[in-house]
């Protein structure tokens, strides 16, 4: 990819901005033209069936994914961080439990925002999960980025959008005019940003945010003109790594194994205390559509392809991921599984699915958004970590 020389000051506007608009129009290029002819645009367009029954799901939207993933591939390749991260476009990991969000949180708080004004919460800094007071509100008034267990359309952006209506603010996120950036102006998008927010804040004054349809109306802006991204995973593996970690351990006393926990309670009690679908839920407040909706505007992984997921994030952001580190990160709070033979799972997998159907359409769909967005990520170098 070519990079555009440092001139000196009298001469760097005009032809700066020369080669800046060049290598948008071959990024563009890159990022449009070639995935059209490939035929990649339209995988996402066709219905998902549900596992089980044959009913499709309606997938509204699916060409926008494409559009807003090449966007933010094409403004990390052309824009600093510190022009793509700011309070009025903040980042968002949407952490569910037990898909590898511990790690990701963990390189992303130490490789990329460790200069930032984070909410980096529970499990290791030692603080109270923010949103759930008022002091902890305000304290988001201020933070660039949100690693943990946020909900989407609940807990999370509602409430920063909430908070910086709020006079107890500590900062102006939405609620005053952007100042230019030092050197320069604001970018189109924190100015788009703004104003969909602005347009979202009217909403959530007269509506609230306690409906679907104001929810979407406020979050959705914030999402789409910021950066989010989010990993899914199998249901039952992600369910059998959940008992291990929350139930085994910490219930239990590490005597009572999974499958001997199934033979005293049954499958379908094991798959409530578990989560149940709680993919679809944190995403999408069991809504399938407005899960969906997260995913066509985030960045998406898998923890079955969780090297492939961390070498696009390092194309949207400066992380310090190769090929061969990206298959070798070490998984954070993975847990050993007493009593889950080989000869176990089949089972299992037969006796939970059918409780679990929601999840398994989402994680299936995801998988193919997922495949798609590394595809079109690996046209593009990797950024250089700070």
């Amino acid at each position: 990819m070519p990079t555009c020389p440092a001139l000196p000051h009298a001469r760097w506007n005009r032809r700066q901005s020369i080669c800046v608009a060049m290598k948008s129009l071959l990024l563009q290029t890159i990022l449009i033209v070639l995935p059209a002819f490939m035929g990649l645009h339209g995988i996402l367009c066709t219905d998902l069936q549900r596992e089980g029954d044959g009913r499709p799901i309606s997938v509204p939207n699916a060409d926008e994914a494409l559009t807003f993933f090449r966007r933010r591939l094409l403004d990390a390749q052309t824009q600093p961080l510190s022009h793509r991260v700011t309070l009025q476009t903040p980042f968002w990991l949407f952490h569910l439990p037990k898909t590898g969000g511990t790690t990701l949180r963990h390189m992303l708080h130490t490789q990329v925002f460790a200069n930032y004004s984070t909410l980096y919460p529970c499990n290791n800094c030692g603080c109270v999960c923010p949103m759930t007071n008022p002091g902890n509100m305000a304290r988001s008034t201020c933070a660039h980025a949100f690693l943990g267990h946020f909900q989407p359309w609940t807990e999370g952006p509602p409430n920063v959008i909430l908070a910086d209506l709020s006079d107890k603010r500590h900062c102006s996120r939405w609620s005053a005019p952007i100042r230019s950036s030092p050197g320069g102006e604001t970018s189109d998008i924190q100015n788009i940003a703004t104003r969909s927010v602005h347009d979202a804040m009217t909403v959530a004054r007269h509506l609230g945010l306690n409906s679907e349809e104001s929810a979407m109306a406020a979050v959705l802006p914030l999402l789409q003109h910021s950066i989010c991204a989010t990993v899914l995973r199998d249901p039952v593996d992600r369910m059998v790594s959940h008992f291990y970690e929350f139930i085994f351990r910490q219930k239990l006393n590490s005597s009572v194994s999974l499958p001997q926990y199934v033979e005293q309670v049954g499958i379908e009690r094991v798959v409530t205390e578990t989560g149940g679908n709680v993919m679809v839920h944190i995403l999408g407040k069991g809504n399938m559509d407005m899960a969906i909706a997260v995913l066509h505007s985030c960045v998406v992984g898998t923890q079955e392809s969780y090297a492939e997921f961390l070498q696009v994030m390092a194309r949207i952001l400066p992380m310090n991921v190769t090929s061969k580190s990206a298959a070798e990160a070490p998984r954070l709070q993975s847990n050993k599984r007493k009593g889950m033979e080989d000869s176990y799972v089949g089972g299992l997998r037969h006796g939970a699915s059918p409780y679990l159907k929601a999840d398994f359409d989402l994680w299936t769909y995801a998988t193919r958004l997922a495949k798609l967005q590394f595809g079109i990520a690996m046209q593009l170098p990797m950024l250089v970590a700070a």
